[in-house]
Protein backbone atom coordinates (compact mmCIF):
# COMPACT_ATOMS: atom_id res chain seq x y z
CA UNK A 1 0.00 0.00 0.00
CA UNK A 2 2.66 2.65 0.72
CA UNK A 3 4.91 2.02 -2.68
CA UNK A 4 0.84 2.42 -4.17
CA UNK A 5 0.78 5.31 -2.60
CA UNK A 6 4.56 6.34 -3.08
CA UNK A 7 4.18 5.85 -6.99
CA UNK A 8 0.76 7.70 -7.07
CA UNK A 9 3.08 10.33 -5.80
CA UNK A 10 4.58 11.28 -9.87
CA UNK A 11 1.68 10.86 -11.56
CA UNK A 12 0.48 14.37 -12.62
CA UNK A 13 -3.52 14.87 -11.41
CA UNK A 14 -3.18 12.68 -8.42
CA UNK A 15 -6.82 13.12 -5.80
CA UNK A 16 -6.78 11.20 -2.82
CA UNK A 17 -10.27 9.82 -4.48
CA UNK A 18 -8.32 8.64 -7.65
CA UNK A 19 -5.70 6.87 -5.05
CA UNK A 20 -8.54 5.56 -3.07
CA UNK A 21 -10.18 3.65 -6.36
CA UNK A 22 -6.32 2.19 -7.00
CA UNK A 23 -6.36 0.46 -3.58
CA UNK A 24 -10.21 -0.44 -4.15
CA UNK A 25 -9.03 -1.95 -7.53
CA UNK A 26 -6.16 -3.73 -6.28
CA UNK A 27 -7.50 -5.50 -2.89
CA UNK A 28 -10.45 -6.64 -4.69
CA UNK A 29 -7.79 -8.36 -7.88
CA UNK A 30 -4.87 -9.29 -5.46
CA UNK A 31 -5.10 -8.39 -1.96
CA UNK A 32 -2.12 -6.20 -2.12
CA UNK A 33 -0.15 -9.20 -3.35
CA UNK A 34 2.02 -8.51 -6.42
CA UNK A 35 1.64 -11.41 -8.50
CA UNK A 36 3.61 -13.30 -11.20
CA UNK A 37 1.91 -15.87 -13.21
CA UNK A 38 2.86 -19.02 -14.21
CA UNK A 39 1.61 -19.09 -17.58
CA UNK A 40 3.81 -15.94 -17.81
CA UNK A 41 6.88 -17.82 -17.25
CA UNK A 42 8.86 -14.75 -17.76
CA UNK A 43 7.40 -12.72 -14.63
CA UNK A 44 8.62 -15.42 -11.84
CA UNK A 45 12.04 -13.21 -12.93
CA UNK A 46 10.95 -10.28 -11.23
CA UNK A 47 10.10 -9.40 -7.73
CA UNK A 48 6.25 -11.02 -6.97
CA UNK A 49 4.73 -11.76 -3.60
CA UNK A 50 2.66 -14.42 -5.21
CA UNK A 51 2.18 -16.52 -8.27
CA UNK A 52 -0.87 -16.94 -9.54
CA UNK A 53 -2.33 -18.70 -13.14
CA UNK A 54 -5.48 -16.24 -14.29
CA UNK A 55 -5.20 -15.87 -17.86
CA UNK A 56 -2.15 -14.08 -18.55
CA UNK A 57 -2.79 -11.94 -15.71
CA UNK A 58 0.23 -10.04 -13.73
CA UNK A 59 0.53 -7.59 -11.09
CA UNK A 60 -1.72 -6.01 -8.32
CA UNK A 61 -4.64 -5.21 -10.79
CA UNK A 62 -3.85 -8.23 -12.56
CA UNK A 63 -2.92 -5.97 -15.67
CA UNK A 64 -3.02 -8.30 -18.79
CA UNK A 65 -0.44 -8.15 -21.11
CA UNK A 66 -2.11 -5.62 -23.58
CA UNK A 67 -1.11 -3.02 -20.84
CA UNK A 68 2.56 -3.23 -21.70
CA UNK A 69 5.40 -5.78 -21.38
CA UNK A 70 5.97 -8.77 -19.03
CA UNK A 71 8.72 -6.55 -17.09
CA UNK A 72 7.02 -3.13 -17.46
CA UNK A 73 3.58 -4.98 -15.72
CA UNK A 74 5.82 -6.41 -12.76
CA UNK A 75 6.85 -2.85 -11.96
CA UNK A 76 5.68 -1.48 -9.23
CA UNK A 77 5.78 2.55 -10.77
CA UNK A 78 4.79 1.54 -14.35
CA UNK A 79 1.53 -0.51 -13.09
CA UNK A 80 0.39 2.58 -11.19
CA UNK A 81 0.93 5.09 -13.82
CA UNK A 82 -0.89 2.40 -16.23
CA UNK A 83 -3.84 2.16 -13.80
CA UNK A 84 -4.18 5.97 -13.79
CA UNK A 85 -3.10 6.37 -17.71
CA UNK A 86 -4.29 9.74 -18.77
CA UNK A 87 -2.24 12.33 -21.04
CA UNK A 88 0.68 11.00 -19.17
CA UNK A 89 0.05 7.55 -18.68
CA UNK A 90 2.08 5.02 -20.66
CA UNK A 91 -1.39 3.53 -22.12
CA UNK A 92 -1.81 5.66 -24.57
CA UNK A 93 -5.69 5.21 -23.85
CA UNK A 94 -5.84 1.63 -24.34
CA UNK A 95 -6.57 -0.39 -22.29
CA UNK A 96 -7.93 2.51 -20.26
CA UNK A 97 -6.59 3.85 -17.09
CA UNK A 98 -8.45 5.84 -14.26
CA UNK A 99 -7.97 9.09 -16.00
CA UNK A 100 -8.66 7.70 -19.62
CA UNK A 101 -12.56 7.63 -18.28
CA UNK A 102 -15.10 10.44 -18.67
CA UNK A 103 -16.48 10.83 -15.15
CA UNK A 104 -15.01 9.26 -12.94
CA UNK A 105 -14.61 11.50 -10.45
CA UNK A 106 -18.47 11.50 -10.46
CA UNK A 107 -19.20 7.77 -10.11
CA UNK A 108 -18.92 5.90 -6.87
CA UNK A 109 -15.32 4.54 -6.43
CA UNK A 110 -16.44 1.07 -6.92
CA UNK A 111 -17.85 1.85 -10.41
CA UNK A 112 -14.57 3.46 -11.55
CA UNK A 113 -12.65 0.60 -10.42
CA UNK A 114 -14.85 -1.55 -12.70
CA UNK A 115 -14.47 1.18 -15.72
CA UNK A 116 -10.41 0.45 -15.22
CA UNK A 117 -10.52 -3.28 -14.33
CA UNK A 118 -13.83 -5.19 -16.49
CA UNK A 119 -14.08 -7.57 -13.98
CA UNK A 120 -16.79 -9.85 -14.24
CA UNK A 121 -17.57 -9.58 -10.88
CA UNK A 122 -18.68 -5.33 -10.81
CA UNK A 123 -19.75 -5.06 -7.90
CA UNK A 124 -16.35 -6.30 -5.55
CA UNK A 125 -14.58 -3.22 -5.50
CA UNK A 126 -17.49 -0.93 -3.63
CA UNK A 127 -16.82 -3.22 -0.73
CA UNK A 128 -13.51 -1.97 0.07
CA UNK A 129 -14.02 1.61 0.09
CA UNK A 130 -14.22 2.11 3.99
CA UNK A 131 -10.73 0.13 3.94
CA UNK A 132 -8.78 2.34 1.15
CA UNK A 133 -10.29 5.38 2.96
CA UNK A 134 -8.42 4.23 6.38
CA UNK A 135 -5.17 3.03 4.43
CA UNK A 136 -4.82 6.41 2.58
CA UNK A 137 -5.57 8.15 5.52
CA UNK A 138 -2.73 5.87 7.51
CA UNK A 139 -0.43 5.90 5.03
CA UNK A 140 -0.68 9.74 3.38
CA UNK A 141 0.42 11.63 6.72
CA UNK A 142 2.06 14.92 5.56
CA UNK A 143 1.76 14.44 2.02
CA UNK A 144 0.47 17.33 -0.19
CA UNK A 145 -2.83 16.75 -2.18
CA UNK A 146 -2.83 20.91 -2.14
CA UNK A 147 -1.49 21.29 -5.64
CA UNK A 148 -3.24 18.49 -6.92
CA UNK A 149 0.12 15.72 -6.63
CA UNK A 150 1.88 14.51 -3.42
CA UNK A 151 5.09 15.23 -2.20
CA UNK A 152 7.92 13.30 -0.54
CA UNK A 153 10.92 13.98 0.96
CA UNK A 154 12.98 10.55 1.32
CA UNK A 155 10.51 8.14 3.18
CA UNK A 156 8.25 10.43 4.86
CA UNK A 157 5.38 12.87 3.19
CA UNK A 158 6.67 16.22 3.32
CA UNK A 159 4.17 18.15 5.37
CA UNK A 160 5.00 21.28 3.06
CA UNK A 161 5.37 19.58 -0.43
CA UNK A 162 8.23 20.95 -1.45
CA UNK A 163 11.63 19.60 -0.18
CA UNK A 164 13.56 21.59 -1.57
CA UNK A 165 11.86 25.16 -1.07
CA UNK A 166 11.01 23.96 2.59
CA UNK A 167 14.60 21.32 3.51
CA UNK A 168 13.73 19.30 6.77
CA UNK A 169 16.07 20.25 9.52
CA UNK A 170 15.29 17.57 12.32
CA UNK A 171 13.73 14.41 12.56
CA UNK A 172 10.53 13.82 14.00
CA UNK A 173 9.99 13.36 18.07
CA UNK A 174 11.31 15.53 20.85
CA UNK A 175 14.35 18.14 20.41
CA UNK A 176 16.76 19.03 23.17
CA UNK A 177 17.79 22.55 23.50
CA UNK A 178 20.41 23.79 25.79
CA UNK A 179 18.85 25.45 28.51
CA UNK A 180 20.82 27.15 31.42
CA UNK A 181 20.10 25.93 35.00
Amino acid sequence: VQKIIKSAAGVPGITTDAIMVALMAAMAESSFKNYANSGVPESLNYPHDAVGSDHDSVGFWQMRQGWGTTAELMDIDYQVKAFFGGPEGPNGGSPRGLFDIEGWETMTKGEAAQKVEVSAHPDRYQAFETLAAALVQQFSSGINFCNGSLTFAGEAGHPLGDSEKYPVTAGYGYTYKSAAL
